[in-house]
């Protein structure tokens, strides 16, 4: 997380004064959310499967989860308004897991896949890396984002402002994705298992960085 952090912080920093021909996507990502659309997206899902006759095991996982998201989807207005400070840039676009190139000794060797230079929110990339879903199931998750977020601080300590923002913009991109679900009841793909197993995660993930968000703003490196 120290190595993502710093690498991260280093990123950002070489691309804060990049002038893309670009359009910045934050506007649209703002807009884009709809409170009663997708309380009614939710709202079909669970409709879908009380219709069935009987249920599988995603869907019983599922349930208590879309039952849930109402509630936290009525707080996404106000974790947008706390975002309207936040600063827009040329990012690596895709800063996750997935993308990062690690040595057997945890050096990190490489990082993939970059996006198209959009300037989009610091917040967002940050957020994403020092909370991914997948750290969720372990106990110290708060330290390890700490941890990451300290080293963007020092290797980017113009840009330390924008932590502050970071858990609430990726818990706003939690609680609003419905990326596997939608899939599973419309256009199943290829791995559509992996992609269930997906949802269920950063479901599950929205709710417990919902419920510790005061303790992991408290924990945030000054």
């Amino acid at each position: 997380m120290i190595e993502a952090g710093g690498e991260l912080g280093r990123i950002h920093r070489l691309f804060r004064d990049i002038d893309s021909p670009l359009a910045a996507t934050t506007p649209g990502w703002r807009l884009r959310f709809d409170l009663d659309a997708k309380l009614a997206e939710i709202e079909g899902y669970l409709s879908l499967i009380g219709a069935r006759a009987s249920l599988d095991a995603f869907e019983s996982a599922t349930i208590p989860l879309l039952r849930r998201r109402d509630v936290l989807l009525a707080e996404v207005p106000r974790l947008l308004d706390e975002l309207e400070e936040a600063k827009s840039q040329v990012l690596h676009g895709d800063y996750g897991l997935e993308n990062l190139l690690f040595q057997r000794e945890g050096a990190l060797a490489a990082v993939v896949d970059f996006g198209p230079p959009q300037p989009f929110l610091v917040a967002y990339e940050i957020g994403r890396i020092a909370f991914p879903a997948e750290h969720f199931a372990q106990q110290d998750w708060v330290e390890r984002g700490v941890a990451l977020l300290a080293a963007y601080r020092d290797e980017n300590p113009r840009a330390a402002d924008q932590i502050r923002f970071a858990p609430a913009a990726w818990l706003v991109q939690l609680i609003r994705s419905t990326y596997g679900l939608k899939q599973h009841y419309g256009d199943p793909v290829e791995f559509q298992a992996d992609l269930d197993r997906f949802w269920l995660q950063r479901a599950r993930g929205a709710e417990i960085l919902f419920d510790m968000l005061p303790a992991v703003m408290k924990a945030l490196p000054q």
